[in-house]
Parts: structure tokens; C-alpha cells; sequence
């Protein structure tokens, strides 16, 4: 990235060129990047000949909203560098160009993570019962049911009257 400023106040007419803010520092295995980092920002005098010391002062915030089941999450990079230049005073600079660079990064949805699920209502001789799935990640609420095959009549005794219920 290169931005250039010109005309901005306190500068005169220093033009100021900024170069490559924010850089990747991990990838996956396909090569992907997964993190970016923004260790320094260089700018200079864009005039040939300047000698106008420039001073560049970067910051990197860094902002993630988790992924969810169902919902990608994302973590932002923000980098902000500021160029300053010395004033007449001692200690007295003047800030006289500022650029941002934000790159994301995706966090895929993690996808429900079922437990192996609960018996929430017994089968009976001719009805259906039902087991219930529950996803056990944080904060989702998420449920499935699957269906239980009615267990039909027994009479083990051999009086054609079901064991189970009495029928």
C-alpha cells in the first residue's frame, strides 16, 4: 500500500509517502493468511533532495468477534501510522500526514458439536418416542431430534396380555 499526502496542514508543501503498514506473519496449510502483524511503517520526504526529518509512529489494534456455529467470525487488524515532523521548539513537533490500513481475516463457523443425546420420551408399544441431540458449544441452544421405533407389544408370558402395556 502507498498513500500519498500533499497539502496537508502544518506541512507546507511536504509530500509524504507512506509504504506497507500492515504485513501477514501466519498462514495455513493452504497458504491462507490467518494473522497480520504491523511492526513498522516507513515514510519519506516524497521531494527530491528533502532532508525533512520524518518521524512515523505505528499503531496495531487488533479486534475478534468469535466465530459461531453457524456464523463466521472475523478478527480485524487495524493499523494507524502517524508522521510527525520536528517543530521550531525544543520537544514541538507537528503531525502532518496519517494513513489506516485494515485487513480481516475469516474464522470459520465451527459447525454444531452434538452430544450423544438424551432419551425425552420412551417408546412405547405402538408410539414413536424421541431422543433429543443437544449442540454442547457455548452460548448455542441448538437442538435435534431423531425419532425412536416404537418397541410393539410383548407378551413373554403367553396370557395375550402385553407385558409393557397391559393391552
Amino acid at each position: 500500500i502507498e498513500e500519498v499526502f500533499t497539502d496537508v496542514p502544518d506541512a507546507g508543501d511536504l509530500q509524504i509517502n507512506f509504504y506497507s503498514l500492515i504485513h501477514p506473519v501466519e498462514t495455513d496449510e493452504e497458504g491462507n493468511v490467518t494473522a497480520y502483524n504491523c511492526e513498522e511503517a516507513t515514510a519519506v520526504c516524497g521531494y527530491e533532495g528533502c532532508t525533512t526529518e520524518l518521524t512515523v509512529t505505528v499503531e496495531l489494534e487488533t479486534v475478534t468477534v468469535d466465530a459461531e456455529c453457524e456464523v463466521d467470525g472475523k478478527t480485524t487488524y487495524t493499523a494507524t501510522a502517524t508522521v510527525t515532523v520536528p517543530g521550531d521548539e525544543e520537544g514541538e513537533t507537528f503531525v502532518v500526514g496519517e494513513t489506516e490500513e485494515t485487513k480481516e481475516v475469516v474464522i470459520p463457523a465451527l459447525g454444531h458439536n452434538m452430544d450423544e443425546g438424551v432419551v425425552t420420551t420412551e417408546p412405547g408399544c405402538e408410539t414413536e418416542g424421541v431422543k433429543t441431540f443437544s449442540c454442547q458449544n457455548t452460548g448455542c441452544d441448538y437442538t435435534e431430534t431423531e425419532a425412536i421405533a416404537a418397541v410393539g407389544h410383548k407378551d413373554e408370558n403367553a396370557d395375550n396380555v402385553c407385558d409393557v402395556c397391559e393391552v
